[in-house]
């Protein structure tokens, strides 16, 4: 029987012979120095041993190939559209404008007419006008300087630091002194 007394002690029952058994064959196994590995054990070591062997070298791509292709993606349907034959009506608004178009004009040219119409409208040309100018030419850079092309002051205020903050601060900026 199991008393808290027994507990307490370390003197408590274990219960049957063959529980008695186990514990004093796994405490053997802890002992015994060179003993043969499991089949689990030998398994997990070949799996550490390929996954090592299998591993990316430093500088290696993990995915040299890249993404391959998705033949049902929105943007390789629109590709092939795109170089189908436009209609008839569509070519005929287009030469209301451009006479002279090729009977053959694919979906694409006949996008490029129409944006290029667009760009010449009074209401939203400019816009369409931008969005050519930047296919063709690439955005404007934005150039961010301070007064006459220098650069930009930045002026910090240390007054709303507390002693501990501006301490830290200063371990900071010593390290970044000697790392340059």
């Amino acid at each position: 029987m199991l008393t808290a007394g027994a507990l307490i002690a370390g003197t408590a029952s274990r219960g049957s012979g063959a529980d008695k058994q186990r514990e004093n064959s796994v405490a053997a196994r802890k002992k015994t120095p060179g003993r043969k590995r499991g089949p689990r054990e030998e398994e997990k070591r070949s799996r550490d041993q390929v996954l090592r062997d299998n591993a990316w070298k430093p500088g290696q791509s993990g995915n040299p190939a890249g993404r391959p292709p998705n033949p049902l993606s929105l943007t390789s349907e629109i590709k092939a559209v795109g170089d189908l034959p436009a209609p008839k009506k569509i070519l005929d608004e287009i030469r209301d404008f451009i006479p002279d178009i090729p009977e053959e004009t694919t979906w694409v040219r006949a996008l490029a007419y129409r944006n290029w119409i667009r760009a010449m409208d009074q209401k939203g040309g400019d816009i369409m006008a931008k969005e050519i100018a930047e296919r063709l030419d690439g955005k404007v850079p934005f150039p961010v300087s301070g007064e006459g092309g220098g650069p930009i002051p930045i002026r910090f205020d240390f007054e709303k630091l507390s002693s501990r903050q501006l301490d830290e601060l200063e371990k900071i900026l010593e390290r970044c002194q000697m790392e340059s």
